[in-house]
Formats: structure tokens, C-alpha cells, sequence
């Protein structure tokens, strides 16, 4: 550079044999130019980096070496950062930034300090080719103000610097050449600084991996982590891929949500993504006494993947009815003739998976490799829900599990009263066939843990009545030997209507007595299997039939 002007000055090509080792006359051109007061040398070549090297160094007006100058590439980077600078002791650092390019290049100088974290920023528009030194010693002399108006305090000792694009982001690189060296003037010594090219340090992609059903969705993101820690989150931008789509497929870049995925059948598939724009790579500190130093990483594409799982979903359903208000499937434990199973059912998706189904304690478990299967109990629960079944569903060698808890009631108890509640056990009943009392009863079970109704509807029960006691001749419905069958509710309670009439009615006050026998779906109830009631216009306490 002659003062703030640039010139060029192109030198013939040169032969190099293999070893040979040949000098430029730098020197002796500076002293028939002495107007020039700094130079850069650039040469370029066809082959490997390291395949020609070259060696300068600083000589003295009286052509004394003085110190090395390394050779430094021209390459594209994040941004380069020298990690340490001196201005104590009587040491000064002092930084030469050239342009290697052939226009103008706008860059962010920030020199960092202070245990807080300090930086004093300053833009430097470098035209093609030109080169700037920048004397920190003498910035903290002058009290040179930065961008924001600061300055530099006047007792600062060190720091560091970053140079960088004027944005300072890292979809602007740079091409730029940095070199700094610390001198004492006094001692007469002088050492270079060492720096760092900025950039990449790593990617993520996240999720690591992929779990969704038929149906499901996830999306990821993908980003790269700069050296200052931040993440720069590329989703949008990259371009997204699914192994198997028949299984897994995924939205890539131009479509409204890129790397979302979408499950679609069981089984296992890679979604892998590409990031096709290049990325400076952090190459750590650089500190080399002589030689060329390398040139600054930059990958032309980062890619990653993550594994993906699509599973089926199971769900159970319990019959109709045989749930617990708390959640709990119920079973009714069988007697002699058996009194219910509970149906179950899993249902898969998607269709056409295998079933497996387990029980827990007190569960005997019919069709157990089907959708469809039944439940029995062996013995009463102990506690509500103090059992189970779950069925795995598989299909294409993925499995899904459910499980729902289970209690065994074991009724010990039928009791009867008179419906409604109220005082009267028989009211006046006038019908086709003649007039005469109805007697109206609700049947319902007791269990073995809470002495409540078992609400279970669809439960059966039998009666068979025959007449003990008929003074007045009457006739009944239902009639002796006659079995009449009754379903409970949905409350779990079975009402029962029991008739005496006579073509001309029934005199007030009558009585008759009639033996009841009992069956629930086919299991008997009560020791001796009867009851007996007397019909008549009167109150009658509530009936109790202990199985």
C-alpha cells in the first residue's frame, strides 16, 4: 500500500523444480519504492495444501531478520479470532487485517476484555485487496470512541479480538487474513499471537430417534452449534428423507412443515437430512512460530439421522356394564352352575396383528390368543382392582401392551326389599283376570368387599314358587311350579311383581304364603335354597337370602 492508495504489482511466474527453494526480492523492492509502507504477497498454485511452502520473515532497514511472518491462506471463514492481546508490562499487540478479494469487503472488529464480558466494536470497510493495522495500544491511548460510542478503558491490560462480518451471523463469511504479533520496543522482542478460525462445532438433530403410531406425528428440528455456543436451527432449509416410506414418511424442505413425520405402518425407518450450503468448522486455536498455517475449514454440507419406530396402539374394552365407577373391569366369581364371565376385546390399529392376552391372580382368561376373550374368576379379590389383564398386540414386528385392573366380586349376599322403599309390602291390584294384591320386590347382590350392591346389569336370576298356605282359594301368577325369569338393570337390580287375585276379588286383610326358590344364572342362593312370604295387607320388613 502506497499510504491509503493500493496498487498491484503482478510478478512472473515461476518453475519450480522438485526440492528447489528460490528467493523474492522483496526487499530490494521496497527500498527503489521507499513509498510504500506495507506490502502483501499473494501466490497461488494447482495442487495438495502444503505442496509449496513458504517462508517469510521481518527484516530491519539495515536488512536484519527480525521475526518470521507465517504464511497464511486465503480462505473462506466464520470469522477469525486472535485469543490474546497485550498492552502491559511494555508490551503493545498490533494486527494487520488485508482483503484478499477483488472488491470491497465490509467487517466487525470487537476486541473483548473485562471479566464481565466488555467488547468495543469498530466496522472496517477494507477495499479489494487492502490491508489495515490496528494498534491496540494506541486505540487505548487515544481514547478512540467505537460504533456505540465507547472507549477503551486506559488501565486495560489484555484481552481478545474477533474479526468478523459486519452482521456478525454465520450465513456471511469472510474472506479475510489476519496476523498479530506482541513486541516489547524497549526489550526488542516481539512474538506472534495466535488464532482461531470461528465456526462450527457441532449439528443436532432432535428428537434423537422417532416413536410414533399409525397416524402419529413428530417433528424435528435440526440445527448446528457455532464456537459461542449459539444454535442455528436449519429445519426450514435442509432437505428431509424417510429409509421407508411405506412406514415412515417425512416433509422436506418447500413443503409447510419439513421434518415433520407421519407414521404410517408398523416397523422401523431412518430419517436422514442434508444441510447443502457450506459452514466454516472451528478449528481451535492456531499458534505456529514458522511455517504456513492452514487454512480455515469449511464443510460444503452437513447431514445427520435419526432412527424411527412406528409401533400399533392397543386399547381394551370391557363388556358393557362390568366397570367399576373407580375404572375396574369386573368379573362375578362362579358357583356350582357359574355365574357370569366378563367379555374383553382388544382392539388394534392398525387391524390385522396377533393378540396375546395375560391375567393377573383370580383370573382365568378363555380365547387367550384372540381378539376376543373372557374372563372367569377362581377366587375373590382380596382389594378393588388387585388384579388384571393386558393384551400385546404385534403386528410387523412391532408390539403395543395394555392393560386395565380387574376385581373378582363374590356375591354373598341376595337381598330383597320392597320396591320403592315404602311401608307396604302388597298394594291393591286390580287387573283382567280379577282383583286381589300385587307384591312388589327388588332383588340385588351384595360382595364381599363393600356390602354394596354389585351394580353388574345382565345378570339372571330364576325363581320357582309353590303355595304353603291359600285359605281363601286365590290364584297366583306366577303359578306354582312355574319358573319365572328376570334380567337386572342396569343399576344391577332386578324388580319382581308376584300376584294373588280372585275372579271376584280378595277380601281385606288376606293372607297367603308362598315358598320361593332361587337360582342366579344358574347358582343357587341361600342355605336351604327357599324363602318363604306371606302376602298380605300389612308391613313386612326387608328380606334377606344368604347364599
Amino acid at each position: 500500500m502506497d499510504g491509503r492508495n493500493v496498487k498491484s504489482l503482478t510478478l512472473p511466474d515461476m518453475l519450480l523444480h522438485a526440492g528447489e527453494a528460490r528467493e523474492l526480492p522483496i526487499h530490494d523492492l521496497m527500498k527503489k519504492q521507499p513509498q510504500i509502507e506495507a506490502i502483501n504477497v499473494a501466490f497461488s498454485y494447482t495442487g495438495a495444501w502444503g505442496d509449496i511452502v513458504a517462508g517469510a520473515g521481518s527484516m530491519d532497514d539495515a536488512g536484519n531478520y527480525v521475526f518470521p511472518v507465517p504464511a497464511q491462506p486465503a480462505s473462506q471463514t466464520g470469522g477469525v479470532s486472535s485469543i490474546y492481546w497485550l498492552t502491559a508490562g511494555g508490551f503493545d499487540t498490533m494486527y494487520t487485517v488485508w482483503n484478499p478479494l477483488a472488491h470491497s469487503q465490509e467487517l466487525l472488529l470487537i476486541l473483548n476484555y473485562g471479566a464481565a464480558g466488555e467488547t468495543w466494536r469498530m466496522p472496517l470497510i477494507l477495499e479489494p485487496q487492502a490491508s489495515a493495522m490496528i494498534d491496540i495500544g494506541e486505540l487505548i491511548r487515544t481514547q478512540q470512541p467505537d460504533q456505540d460510542g465507547n472507549s477503551l478503558p486506559l488501565d486495560l491490560e489484555q484481552g481478545s479480538l474477533l474479526l468478523t462480518s459486519a452482521a456478525n451471523t454465520t450465513v456471511d463469511m469472510i474472506t479475510a487474513v489476519l496476523s498479530g504479533g506482541i513486541y516489547n520496543p524497549r526489550k526488542a522482542t516481539c512474538g506472534q499471537t495466535c488464532e482461531m478460525c470461528n465456526g462450527m462445532t457441532g449439528q443436532e438433530i432432535m428428537p434423537i430417534a422417532i416413536f410414533v403410531a399409525p397416524g402419529g406425528q413428530s417433528q424435528a428440528s435440526y440445527s448446528y452449534i457455532w464456537y459461542n455456543g449459539t444454535k442455528y436451527d436449519i429445519t426450514n432449509s435442509s432437505s428431509w428423507s424417510s429409509s421407508a416410506p411405506q412406514t415412515l414418511t417425512t416433509q422436506t424442505e418447500g413443503q409447510s412443515h419439513p421434518g415433520l413425520s407421519t407414521g404410517m405402518n408398523p416397523g422401523t425407518a431412518d430419517t436422514g437430512v442434508t444441510y447443502v450450503y457450506a459452514i466454516p468448522v472451528n478449528a481451535g486455536q492456531i499458534c505456529t512460530p514458522a511455517g504456513e498455517l492452514p487454512p480455515c475449514p469449511v464443510t460444503p454440507e452437513i447431514s445427520d439421522n435419526q432412527p424411527g419406530t412406528v409401533t400399533p396402539t392397543v386399547t381394551i374394552q370391557v363388556q358393557s356394564g362390568f366397570m367399576s365407577m373407580a375404572g375396574n373391569g369386573l368379573v362375578i366369581l362362579g358357583g356350582t352352575g357359574g355365574l357370569t364371565s366378563t367379555a374383553v376385546t382388544a382392539v388394534g390399529n392398525p387391524s390385522g396383528g396377533s393378540v396375546t392376552w395375560t391375567a393377573g391372580p383370580n383370573l382365568q382368561i378363555g380365547g387367550a390368543n384372540s381378539a376376543n376373550a373372557s374372563l372367569t374368576g377362581t377366587a375373590g379379590s382380596a382389594s378393588a382392582g388387585d388384579t388384571y389383564v393386558s393384551a400385546k398386540y404385534t403386528v410387523n414386528g412391532q408390539s403395543a401392551s395394555a392393560s386395565v385392573r380387574f376385581t373378582v366380586l363374590n356375591p354373598k349376599t341376595l337381598q330383597a326389599s320392597n320396591f320403592n322403599g315404602g311401608s307396604q309390602y302388597t298394594t291393591a291390584y286390580n287387573g283382567a283376570n280379577g282383583k286381589g294384591y300385587l307384591t312388589e320386590i327388588v332383588y340385588y347382590l351384595d360382595d364381599q368387599l363393600s356390602g354394596t350392591s354389585i351394580q353388574v346389569p345382565g345378570l339372571t336370576l330364576t325363581e320357582v314358587l309353590s303355595t304353603t298356605s291359600n285359605p281363601k282359594g286365590a290364584e297366583f301368577n306366577p303359578p306354582d311350579g312355574q319358573p319365572k325369569t328376570g334380567t337386572s338393570g342396569a343399576d344391577g337390580r332386578l324388580l319382581d311383581d308376584l300376584y294373588a287375585f280372585g275372579p271376584s276379588g280378595l277380601p281385606s286383610g288376606f293372607t297367603a304364603s308362598r315358598s320361593q326358590s332361587l337360582t342366579g344364572n344358574g347358582y343357587p342362593f341361600s342355605p336351604a335354597q327357599q324363602q318363604t312370604y306371606t302376602m298380605t295387607y300389612a308391613t313386612v320388613a326387608t328380606q334377606t337370602l344368604h347364599r
